[in-house]
């Protein structure tokens, strides 16, 4: 994927970096722009400040996977591997209510994996890339999953308090 920047200034002007990727244009995400230019005083409203007033919840929840899908996108850009990981693992936790975000997941971790080299965890991203918008759909996924590839698919883990809160805030009904 090339990236082309066609529009780049600094805090002081009040947005972030604007380039192009696959024809479409799209505002660099906070972080890689506060890590290239300092704190910003205010950024271009991104997909991430949508809350869909008819699913409410679940665009919060598909917001919060596509955050954390961004920022293991900046840490694998960095060469950061344990915080892209982090990241995904937590976006999983985070979609495995949602279809698509789920295979979107599954997807960008079978990349990393791709990336970093790990055969093992390619075999198991792609059994899960098949399966994961399935168990969605039906209800059939281990609960709190951080979905690598050396962690069954069927069990539940232990996870950070801010996650459990934010999937204890979205009910059952919301998603539905």
């Amino acid at each position: 994927m090339h990236e082309v920047v066609t529009q780049c200034a600094g805090p002081e002007a009040g947005i972030g970096c604007i380039f192009a990727r696959e024809n479409h244009l799209h505002v660099r995400p906070k972080l890689l722009f506060e890590a290239k230019y300092g704190e910003p005083e205010e950024l271009v409203p991104s997909r991430h400040d949508f809350v869909d007033p008819v699913v409410g919840q679940r665009s919060i929840l598909a917001d919060h996977v596509a955050r954390r899908l961004d920022d293991s996108r900046i840490a694998a850009h960095g060469g950061d591997w344990a915080t892209a990981w982090t990241e995904l693992e937590d976006a999983h936790v985070l979609s495995q209510p949602l279809a698509w975000p789920h295979i979107r997941v599954h997807a960008a971790m079978w990349s990393l994996a791709w990336r970093t080299r790990q055969p093992g965890e390619l075999w198991g991203q792609s059994l899960r890339l098949i399966l994961a918008g399935t168990g969605s759909l039906s209800g059939r996924y281990p609960k709190r999953n951080s979905g690598r590839a050396g962690i069954s698919a069927w069990s539940a883990m232990p996870i950070r308090p801010d996650l459990a809160q934010l999937l204890d805030q979205v009910t059952v009904s919301s998603i539905s």
